[in-house]
């Protein structure tokens, strides 16, 4: 009898000790599980509900406008010449995610004065005042890209910016490149887009671009 008693009290101490091991083994998994959800989740780390980076639209160049491509599905929309300053710089500035510059006045401009937002991409945007009912506004002119810091560079549809070849240049526009004193000038007719070459060679880079009004003195 005592036997037995005491074989059934062993019984359930081992079973209550096998009950006990098996929480204390199931709570770190479900403590992993709380974090991870936790980590992942838009609220806490300020991602963007609906826009994931990977689908962010882009900014790119084109001749006397900018254009921003929606991903994924690819479809563009312009921001010609002619906008007006406040609601351009305000588009640009959601778009690549950073304020916006402090205007700078350029009155030695062969254009006539101009008024410049220079972005840390190596975009500079141009805006001059408007003509008749529009004297009160600061309307876009054109742009140029030149030398780009960590934020990363701006190209064209076709792929094409600071820093591209001439040969990459050549494969996407037809060009007509000339000597001047800026240097290796380039130019590619009807679409409006203008740079400068390092070199004559299929190697040499792009070190200077823009479209529109620019203030280049030769």
């Amino acid at each position: 009898m005592k036997l037995r008693i005491c074989t059934l009290i062993f019984s359930l101490v081992l079973s209550g000790c096998q009950n006990n091991s098996k929480v204390s083994e199931e709570k770190p998994t479900q403590t992993t599980v709380e974090r991870v959800q936790t980590t992942s989740s838009p609220k806490q780390t300020g991602e963007a509900l609906d826009s994931p980076s990977s689908e962010k639209p882009l900014l790119v160049i084109t001749s006397n406008a900018l254009q921003i491509v929606s991903r994924p599905s690819g479809s563009t929309t312009e921001l010609p010449t002619g906008m007006e300053m406040g609601e351009l710089s305000k588009i640009v500035a959601n778009v690549l995610n950073t304020e916006i510059p402090e205007p700078q006045v350029n009155s030695e401009c062969g254009a006539g004065a101009m008024t410049m937002l220079i972005w840390g991409n190596g975009l500079n945007l141009m805006f001059q005042k408007g003509q008749g009912s529009e004297s009160d506004k600061m309307l876009f002119v054109g742009w140029s890209l030149g030398e780009f810091n960590n934020e990363g560079n701006l190209t064209t549809m076709a792929g094409i910016g600071v820093g591209s070849k001439r040969s990459e240049l050549e494969a996407a526009y037809t060009i007509e490149v000339k000597k001047t004193t800026l240097g290796y000038e380039f130019s590619t007719g009807p679409e409006g887009l203008y740079g400068i070459l390092k070199g004559p060679s299929p190697d040499d880079k792009i070190e200077f671009m823009w479209s529109g009004l620019s203030c280049n003195f030769r």
